[in-house]
């Protein structure tokens, strides 16, 4: 299932992230359990901050070699750069096949391969060995590995098997089938049950908020997100739900003024700058995401970030800036290839090679220009 990030503002989380950070700081080696420094590594790669999400499992492995949470990070990692060969060679260094998430892993492996025949066949045959009463959180679990991936008719198969249809992990999974299908109303119906189960989580309305403004519910969207940030006040995907909200109206002030606070809480924060650029460019404003960036990289941004660029370039070619959209495509390929493939993957196929990018969207850009 999808790691709460709510979880990471716990006091108990932060009091273990600040000694790894203060021991690594010192340069001094700390021993913590296995458990702690894989959450440790989902909160870096929830922020996108891979580097440190990599060095945490590097770490990790040294203490406990063939240890699966840590592996299994590396392994998706190697997956989004679309090597397979290395994720299988991770994949065989778990200690433990017997574990459950073994499978999971071994599964996920041939979806991203698109070999769905052949992940369905590590699942089922997985899923016969468990005891009954692990069996509802299987068929949650295989749902959630279709949806990263997708393939949402093999999710709402592992779904309909579900017994229990009020369980919020069933909903949620559920919303998010429904969201992927472009459903937006039976996505808001599951949302408003899972509000009506908790209605202090900022993640669902957060979730709600984004599933309105994308259903042209500009001004719901607004409310729903008001609803998170009052709950989690300056909570990131709620200012940025409410940033999308008020582009949706129109209310382009208001946005804009939303972006720089936003900027002054969460400047250290590489998820924030692809975030916000992303919505910016997505509601049709390229010259706003141009003139934030520029003001974010003369104003805010910590040197050495690299977040956004790639971003950048595509606010710099949708406005007719072509030489600097040569200059930010340099520096997002050179410095951050990962934010590239999220932004750009549509247009690069999977054969082109890191070091091939850079030609290949230029060339392509020009094509489209003639």
């Amino acid at each position: 299932m999808q790691i709460d990030d709510e979880y990471f503002n716990y006091e108990g989380f932060k009091e273990k992230l600040n000694l790894y950070e203060s021991a690594m700081a010192k340069g001094e080696s700390i021993y913590m359990d296995v458990d702690d420094l894989s959450d440790i590594i989902d909160y870096y790669n929830l922020r996108k901050e891979y580097d440190k999400a990599s060095s945490t499992a590097d770490h990790a492995l040294s203490m406990f070699p063939g240890a699966i949470g840590p592996l299994v990070f590396k392994i998706r990692r190697a997956l989004d750069q679309h090597d397979a060969t290395t994720a299988y060679a991770l994949a065989d260094q778990i200690e433990d096949k017997t574990e459950v998430e073994y499978s999971y892993i071994r599964a996920e492996i041939e979806v991203a391969q698109n070999m769905i025949k052949d992940a369905e066949e590590i699942l089922r045959k997985r899923f016969n060995l468990e005891e009954e009463e692990d069996m509802e959180d299987f068929r949650l679990d295989a749902a959630d590995i279709y949806l990263d991936y997708g393939i949402y008719d093999l999710a709402e198969h592992w779904l309909r098997e579900c017994s229990d249809k009020e369980d919020p992990d069933y909903i949620e999974l559920s919303a998010k089938c429904a969201y992927g299908k472009q459903d937006f109303k039976s996505t808001e119906s599951y949302l408003n049950q899972l509000l009506d189960y908790n209605p202090y989580k900022c993640r669902y309305w957060n979730m709600l908020s984004m599933v309105q403004a994308d259903n042209n519910n500009a001004s719901e969207a607004v409310t729903s997100s008001e609803f998170s940030l009052a709950i989690c006040p300056d909570n990131l995907d709620g200012m940025a739900c409410q940033i999308k909200g008020f582009f949706g109206l129109d209310n382009v002030t208001k946005a804009q003024a939303l972006m720089v606070k936003a900027a002054d809480i969460h400047k250290n924060e590489p998820a924030f700058y692809q975030k916000v650029m992303a919505i910016a460019l997505d509601s049709g404003y390229p010259k706003i995401a141009y003139d934030f960036f520029k003001y974010t990289c003369d104003n805010i941004m910590p040197k050495g970030l690299w977040s956004g660029y790639s971003y950048m370039a595509i606010a710099c070619c949708d406005i007719g800036k072509i030489d600097e959209f040569k200059y930010y495509l340099r520096i997002a390929i050179d410095h951050n290839i990962e934010e590239v493939r999220n932004s750009m993957g549509e247009i690069i196929p999977d054969y082109v090679p890191d070091h091939d990018y850079y030609d290949y969207i230029l060339n392509f850009v020009i094509s489209k220009l003639k």
